[in-house]
């Protein structure tokens, strides 16, 4: 399901999960999220809009102990997690696969290669075939979104921009909020340029990229050079370290 930021893919989450909850007495559903602060956030929300008590939900990650995702895994019927700790906790036989009635995936486009997210569908379908999945995003890419369909096994996608009218007039208008920049933070990424061009010469000079400053170069320009540069071994050895200097220096951050 594609939809814009704001456009309710939780609230649209939390209605799917009370379903098939109630479709399937002692099931659980799976919420996997890529960051913690996110988990929190979505945890909070879903268990408000699909009307579950927090007794029967959780958020694990990482810092979870082992004694609470025993626990857990046991008791909850929604659980709220990263992928990767979905994808060692499955591997440590913790979680009872044929519970799982519903996966959610949140930011699906990220589910390519040997992501966690494709991990975890692997694992789950090879024990069970009867759940459903869900993949959540407000950036498809078009070039490869064959490869997400195909590693989430989705079958029917849904896809409103922004500008259809059903979407537009629940859009709320977001305030932009200009915060300028102290003098120290403008002396450290003018240093951080300084870096990146001079990353920049050098993939340059090894016909690696077509621009010469940092300040023109996007994510789309990066994207596109890697796809015809990325075997070479200068272009491993340097890409990494401007990206972290390009990432740094971004008005998007």
């Amino acid at each position: 399901m594609c939809l814009p930021t704001g456009a309710g893919k939780t609230l649209v989450a939390a209605a799917v999960i009370r379903n098939f909850l109630d479709w399937h007495p002692n099931s659980q559903a799976i919420f996997v999220a890529w960051t913690k602060p996110l988990l929190n956030q979505q945890k909070e929300a879903l268990t408000r809009d699909a009307g579950i008590p927090s007794s029967q939900s959780c958020v694990i990650n990482g810092h979870t102990s082992a004694k609470n995702r025993e626990e857990w895994y046991s008791t909850c019927r929604l659980i709220c997690a990263t992928p990767q700790s979905i994808n060692n906790d499955a591997g440590e036989n913790l979680i009872n696969m044929q519970r799982i009635k519903l996966v959610i995936v949140d930011e699906a486009h990220r589910a390519l290669g040997e992501h966690a997210y494709c991990q975890i569908i692997s694992k789950i379908k090879a024990e069970t075939a009867d759940f459903r999945i869900i993949g959540l995003t407000a950036t498809p890419e078009r070039d490869k979104m064959y490869e997400v369909v195909k590693n989430l096994h989705i079958q029917d996608l849904v896809y409103y921009p922004a500008m259809h009218p059903e979407i537009k007039k629940h859009l709320v208008k977001i305030e932009e909020v200009i915060v300028k920049r102290t003098e120290t933070e403008n002396t450290c990424l003018s240093l951080l340029e300084e870096i990146g061009d001079a990353i920049l010469t050098t993939l340059k000079a090894k016909n690696l990229l077509s621009f010469m400053n940092i300040q023109t170069a996007t994510p789309f320009k990066l994207r596109e050079q890697e796809k015809f540069t990325k075997h070479h071994p200068s272009w491993k050895f340097m890409y990494p370290r401007f990206m972290v200097t390009y990432s740094s220096n971004s008005n998007d951050l």
